[in-house]
């Protein structure tokens, strides 16, 4: 740079040194208005206060003021991970801690460290988290800081305590080491953080008394530090441990002496957390003092306390800066609003005409999709639909089956436009092992036959646990499903009719999933304006995916192109992509049900990213995408849709549909087709639901979504969307719910294809109508 300053002619000089102090200058400026915007605290300024980070630090990068730039990009995580953008969070603080590394700042990158794994392990990457923490362990004993070494090992502690059962004794190691160097520091308060949590750590090994040493211990030091707030999350700890005693215990008089020594502990600390106005702290006490008194058996006072608590985490996440940080606030209140539901049912069993198992299926609907219906429609943020709302959607033809976790029971709520019905369907966990051995024997038996006889058997067992009981009640043509989990994986068209062995559900009814009642309540409001669609169907098919595809050499005139047949594969990423070539039979198919004026067929390079996001796909009725799908279940938004990775000449280019990019588009169509793997899952986020591509294609506009709940054969999907296209395309004109029960009856009276592997794997969600 020295070198390149002296060879400019003098007259220049001037100007250059002007023009790098202005960029310098604006670097602050941006820097200082970031910090400012940051500490208002709203979804806008925070949103805001990133970009301004990210441009001050490309601009001291520029200068190559290596230390000002990666302060900036620390402070962009930072912020990231307040709004919830954790992925971001993650870029912008490894960008940090490269330049820090470069510096051979020991401190500045142990610090950078320990924000960024933060980022990490929200993302679920806890063994990343923890190895970036144990580099801060050693570099802040390097740059010899106690306090940031007890930092890093507190962090650590925490993760293991995270990993429950077998993870203890290295949770303890780590937290007693940061108690003593916090202690070595002078930190009062990191000192008692870590004496509390320690706590914490012991209770779960069920050494109830070394457990309350450990809160009162951290009580005295939280008081010596002046840190009230702290104290009063020891004594919230105090009640939380003599609430499991009282659980753990079998005598009635002592578990009920446990229960009014956490009642006391507790009203000591509500009434701190108010007079602090630390409201989440709060709602989690007047939680624990519901459960108590639900414990006692005063079941219509703990339906207060979670009534108030929960009306605290509504008001709390209203204020919330982004969509996305109060989805995940709300999926960690998850617990209020299950504990709340069963309460509710404990009523309505010892009052039955209360009305009081309606308020439990409000209450299921409250904590339901949140993110979803104020995507679609923001006023529903403030709406909660009452029990006549619910039936007001469904008509004649529909019944409604809605499904939700209690604290430790499954609920099921049968819903008419006339009546309702409830039913307590027992522990989840056996519906956990129902399901998982239902699964896993449905994704082997269509390679081994001689699981066939357990699957049926392992079928009617399910269908027993979560239909039975309600056998009477599903007499309707259609069925419209809200499920929890672990439901969302379930394939209900294969599963048996109660009291009608070998004949499955959808043999008798249309299938029809919703995220929610309200969502499906948000989706009609959002497009009751729309004009019907101009055209029919947009396919996209059979993308080009390597450079060594014979489809490249063909169109430069070296070869003759690629063979139409090859080897049945599925439709899902393992390793390199493989061409799916009966996804190009399945295009043929659908554009011959359609003139030429009322579809678009994009196959080969034309199958591209860009064709998949181009604005003119809304004049459609139905968009069919038959291609790889990618799930990536802790990241969800890795997840996406493989389409041509080259071009013509063989030069690489984007051809994956990220799942941001979907919820950027404006699709308002009536259908979108997912012929691909798995690509009805995704990531489980309590009361949210399945955030992936189905929900990100309705977020999007689509008024229904027919997606796979697992990797699917190419040769039986090509096969299934031709029974699905001509049902709905050919003379019958079928509505798509009926349609795709037609196809799926079709195919298993098909000997080749009689497996429900085959014909059950692709459900419908959305609207039926």
């Amino acid at each position: 740079m020295r070198r390149l300053w002296r060879t400019l002619p003098a007259a220049i000089l001037p100007f250059l040194v002007h023009a790098a102090r202005a960029e310098a200058v604006d670097a602050a400026r941006l820097a200082a208005e970031a910090g400012i915007l940051e500490k208002r605290e709203t979804g806008e300024s925070l949103e805001e206060a990133a970009r301004k980070y990210e441009q001050a630090a490309a601009l001291w990068g520029r200068r190559h003021e290596t230390r000002q730039e990666a302060r900036a990009l620390q402070r962009a995580g930072v912020v990231y991970g307040v709004l919830g953008e954790n992925f971001r969070a993650r870029e912008a603080g490894l960008a940090a801690v490269r330049l820090l590394r470069v510096l051979h700042d020991r401190k500045g990158e142990a610090d950078a460290l320990i924000t960024l794994s933060a980022a990490i392990e929200q993302l679920g990457e806890k063994e990343e988290a923890l190895r970036h923490l144990r580099r801060a362990v050693r570099l802040q004993r390097m740059a010899h800081n106690p306090a940031g070494e007890a930092r890093a090992r507190f962090h650590i502690g925490v993760i293991h305590d995270q990993r429950g059962v077998g993870h203890e004794p290295a949770a303890l190691a780590q937290l007693e080491r940061a108690r003593d160097l916090f202690e070595r520091a002078g930190d009062r308060r990191g000192q008692a953080d870590a004496i509390a949590r320690m706590g914490m750590t012991h209770d779960r090994l069920g050494d109830r008394l070394k457990a309350e040493e450990c809160q009162q211990s951290a009580i005295q030091v939280y008081r010596q530090a002046g840190d009230s707030r702290g104290g009063a999350r020891a004594h919230y700890n105090l009640g939380m441990i003599r609430f499991h005693a009282a659980n753990y215990t079998k005598d009635d008089q002592l578990r009920l002496q446990f229960l009014d020594h956490a009642w006391e502990s507790l009203g000591r600390v509500a009434a701190l957390q108010k007079e602090m106005r630390d409201r989440v702290g709060e709602a989690r006490t007047l939680m624990l003092m519901g459960r108590v008194e639900r414990g006692r058996g005063n079941i219509p006072s703990a339906v207060r306390y979670f009534e108030a608590a929960i009306g605290i985490v509504e008001s709390t996440r209203e204020l919330l800066p982004s969509g996305r940080l109060r989805v995940s606030f709300l999926a960690t209140k998850e617990s209020y609003y299950l504990q709340y539901i069963s309460a509710l049912m404990d009523l309505h069993r010892q009052q039955p005409g209360g009305g009081y198992d309606a308020r439990a299926l409000e209450t299921s609907e409250r904590r339901r999709a949140r993110g979803l219906v104020e995507r679609m429609y923001p006023v529903a943020q403030r709406e909660s639909l009452g029990i006549g709302d619910l039936r007001a959607v469904l008509d004649n033809q529909t019944v409604l089956l809605e499904y939700s976790e209690g604290d430790s029971n499954v609920f099921l709520w049968v819903v008419t436009p006339e009546t309702l019905h409830t039913f307590d369907l027992g522990s989840k966990q056996d519906i956990v092992v129902a399901t998982e051995r239902y699964l896993g024997l449905l994704l082997r038996s269509h390679r081994e036959p001689a699981l066939s006889e357990s699957r049926q058997q392992a079928a009617a067992e399910l269908s027993a646990l979560i239909l039975g009981p309600a056998a009477a009640l599903l007499a309707s043509q259609r069925l419209a499903l809200v499920l929890d989990s672990p439901l969302h994986q379930v394939p209900f068209a294969a599963l048996p009719t109660p009291g009608k062995p070998g004949v499955p559900l959808g043999a008798e009814h249309e299938l029809v999933r919703l995220p929610s009642v309200q969502a499906l309540a948000a989706m009609r409001r959002d497009q009751a304006e729309r004009n019907p669609a101009r055209r029919t169907v947009a396919v996209l098919a059979d993308p080009v995916f390597d450079r060594r595809d014979p489809r490249i050499a063909a169109r430069n005139g070296r070869a003759r192109g690629a063979p139409e047949s090859g080897l049945p594969g599925t439709r899902g990423a393992e390793g390199r992509f493989a061409r799916l070539v009966f996804s190009r039979r399945e295009a043929g198919t659908i554009a011959s049900l359609t003139a030429p004026s009322e579809r678009a067929v994009a196959l080969d390079f034309a199958a591209s990213r860009e064709a998949a996001t181009r604005s003119d796909l809304r004049e459609f009725r139905i968009v069919h995408y038959a291609t790889h799908g990618l799930l990536d279940e802790s990241q969800p938004e890795q997840s996406g849709l493989a389409l041509s990775m080259v071009d013509e000449r063989g030069q690489a280019r984007d051809g994956f549909l990220r799942l941001q990019d979907i919820y950027r588009m404006k699709l308002p169509v009536d259908l979108v087709v997912l012929s691909a793997c798995q690509t009805g899952l995704g990531k489980d986020v309590r009361g949210e639901g399945v955030l992936g591509l189905t929900r990100a294609f309705l977020a999007a506009g689509a008024k229904r979504v027919v997606a796979s709940l697992w990797k699917v054969d190419d040769e039986a999907t090509a096969e299934f969307m031709g029974h699905f296209y001509r049902a709905m395309l050919g003379p019958r004109r079928l509505t798509a719910p009926v349609a795709l029960r037609s196809a799926q009856n079709t195919m298993q009276k098909d000997p080749r294809w009689r497996s429900p592997f085959y014909w059950s794997a692709f459900v419908l969600q959305g609207d039926w109508r």
